[in-house]
Order: C-alpha cells, then structure tokens, then sequence
C-alpha cells in the first residue's frame, strides 16, 4: 500500500519538486519495509525511480532559474547605472533605452 502511496506522490512530482522527495522517501520506505517481509514492491522500485529523477531535474531547474535572474537583476543594475547602455541577460544584448521609466 505504502509503494503505492509513494508512487502516486513521485508522479505529482511533476507538478512540484517537493512531491517528488515525499514519494522517493517513501519509496524507499516501502521497498525496506517490502524487502524485510519478503517480497518484491513495484510501484516502491518505480517511486524511487521517477522520485529520483524528478528531484534531479528539480535542482537542474532551480539552479538555472537562479542564475537567470541573478543574471537579469545584474542587467537592472547596469541599466539603472546608465540607461542608454546595452547589456547581456544569458548572452542576448537588451538595451536599456527601451525600459519606461516613471
């Protein structure tokens, strides 16, 4: 029962990262607890599987979302030090005369 709880929570995974960590855990918790009586538990197997990748690529996304914005508050900066300048957001030039500014 615990694999599948852990299976449904590693598919939600793919709407939020922190579902993906809840059904690895319990996946793993249940394919001990499956292990310890014996027997053999998919859908714990298939848990920690897609757990694990959707937690890997959770991390993937976070750093590169991180570095995009600390890369655009950068380009803010250069752009608030000298509005005509033209400046790079992940290698593509925006100019900064084309912000309105109130």
């Amino acid at each position: 029962m615990l694999g599948i709880v852990a299976f449904i929570c590693s598919l939600a995974g793919l709407v939020t990262g922190i579902t993906a960590l809840v059904g690895l855990v319990l996946g793993i918790i249940a394919m001990v607890q499956s292990k310890k009586a014996g027997q053999k538990n998919g859908f714990a197997l298939a848990a920690i599987i897609i757990g694990a990748i959707l937690v890997v690529l959770s991390i993937i996304g976070l750093i590169i979302a991180i570095a995009f914005f600390a890369s655009l508050a950068a380009a803010t900066q250069a752009c608030l030090v000298d509005p005509t300048t033209v400046t790079n957001v992940f290698g593509i030039p925006f100019d900064c005369s084309g912000i309105n500014r109130y």
